[in-house]
């Protein structure tokens, strides 16, 4: 008897859950479509108030756009991942067709891509942004691979000091005092690679 009443406790409990799920779910559906429908009808009413027409298109320039993020920037909600200077990053990556101009539909994708929270990295490094140090030479010297060639060379010299000191571990020999020299030498070569590539 107490096995049948706790099968049928469980089996009622579940499907209690069951519809009180289904009732949950089906009304989150229609309250996340009822969101994006109002989403889209205001996004299109502003479509409608900043388009312009440019060679025969419907739409938003760059100007009006950067001018867009400006204004939203002095909401709370965007006020702590939008910032002026991204706005080229944004209209670029809102504009498909690459065509310089927002159509309607790649406006409502505004929503999405301004809720982002992302960081831009800068092509060049502190040294030149903030100090004006420019090193051409060094700038050419790494854009055209020769620093990767050289760090290339030291990885080989360091797999054969691998092998050599492998092979005297092998054999009882005792390693010569200029390995760990060497390897001192290579740990720091690794170190020279990392600072001038970030000063450039």
């Amino acid at each position: 008897f107490y096995p049948f009443t706790f099968l049928t406790v469980l089996l009622f409990t579940q499907l209690m859950l069951a519809v009180v799920y289904g009732a949950y779910q089906q009304g989150a559906k229609v309250r996340m479509k009822e969101f994006y429908v109002n989403r889209n009808r205001a996004l299109m009413t502003v479509f409608t108030i900043l388009a312009t027409k440019h060679e025969g298109e419907i739409g938003l320039g760059r100007d009006c756009f950067e001018r867009l993020i400006s204004h939203l920037q002095d909401l709370p909600v965007f006020r702590r991942q939008l910032r002026i200077e991204n706005s080229g990053i944004f209209f670029q990556a809102l504009d498909d067709d690459k065509n310089h101009l927002l159509c309607a539909r790649e406006f409502l994708d505004t929503c999405e891509c301004l809720l982002y929270d992302f960081w831009v990295t800068h092509e060049t490094s502190v040294l030149t942004r903030k100090f004006g140090l420019h090193l051409p030479s060094l700038t050419n010297f790494i854009a055209q691979g020769n620093l990767d060639r050289v760090v290339w060379g030291l990885i080989c010299v360091n797999i054969l000091l691998v092998m050599l000191e492998t092979y005297w571990l092998f054999n009882g020999l005792d390693n010569p005092t200029w390995v760990e020299d060497l390897e001192s030498a290579i740990s720091l070569m690794y170190l020279v690679d990392v600072a001038l590539r970030l000063s450039v």
